[in-house]
């Protein structure tokens, strides 16, 4: 498109050369077209074209920079809804071969729909680190208030996925491929990746997990990098979280 627009420039501005070499005392007179009118013509041709490539060029331009930021920090897609995004997850789940790292609450939603699917991988070798609040935790029932769900509802759906953890423990090849720590502050963003693929959403106030917009970032840009590396730093920092659920 870049090099189609400068084409067009080029051709605008030989046209607009041209018209200066047009005799005006010159005519055809099977037509009664006269110099004087083709050198108006080609003028005016010439000058549209070169005010549509310079326009074009600046919207371009416009578009090419919101390209580039999207295409360094690798956001491949924006969802409403987190449920909408399950379809992109499921897709990609059923490739998931290494690892599948997590920040969430108890994933009920996750477990119901694709619970089976993951335990055939861990038996395969799948790795699973899981970073989730201390049931017991006052921002858990902070939680419960601000989506509005019944009191123990959130804590009940942790209890459940901690039992769901030592399932996955006790069939998998080796019990450290699977890993859940906890931790006792504000809850963090909702986060999963998935080999390649992290998707990543924040909890809002009013709204329960599966109604947030949320986001997809692919591997090798920035923005895969940056939430990677801050699910290490978190998971590696022993102030802030542990394999202690009290």
């Amino acid at each position: 498109m870049k090099k189609t627009n400068q084409v067009i420039l080029l051709i605008g501005i030989v046209i607009c050369l041209i018209s200066f070499f047009v005799d005006e005392r010159y005519s055809l007179p099977l037509i009664n077209f006269k110099g004087s009118d083709m050198k108006i013509t080609l003028i005016s041709v010439g000058c549209s074209l070169i005010a549509s490539s310079i326009i074009t060029f600046f919207l371009l331009s416009e578009t090419n920079k919101n390209y580039e930021v999207v295409d360094k920090w690798g956001l491949i897609n924006i969802y409403k809804k987190r449920s909408d995004m399950n379809l992109s997850c499921d897709r990609h789940m059923k490739n998931l071969r290494n690892e599948l790292d997590m920040i969430c609450f108890g994933l009920r939603n996750f477990r119901d729909a694709v619970g089976n699917d993951i335990e055939k991988k861990v038996e395969k070798g799948l790795k699973v680190r899981i970073l989730t609040l201390k049931p017991d935790s006052m921002f858990v029932e902070q939680r419960e208030i601000d989506e509005g769900s019944s009191n123990g509802e959130i804590k009940k759906t942790l209890i459940d996925l901690i039992k769901w953890v030592e399932k996955l423990k006790n069939i998998a090849p080796n019990k450290k491929n699977i890993q859940i720590k906890f931790y006792d502050t504000m809850p963090l963003f909702s986060y999963q990746r998935i080999d390649n693929y992290i998707y990543l959403g924040p909890y809002l106030y009013g709204l329960t997990s599966q109604k947030t917009i949320s986001f997809e970032y692919v591997k090798n840009r920035d923005g895969y990098k940056y939430y990677k590396d801050y699910f290490e730093r978190v998971w590696k920092d022993n102030n802030f979280c542990s394999e202690s659920k009290n």
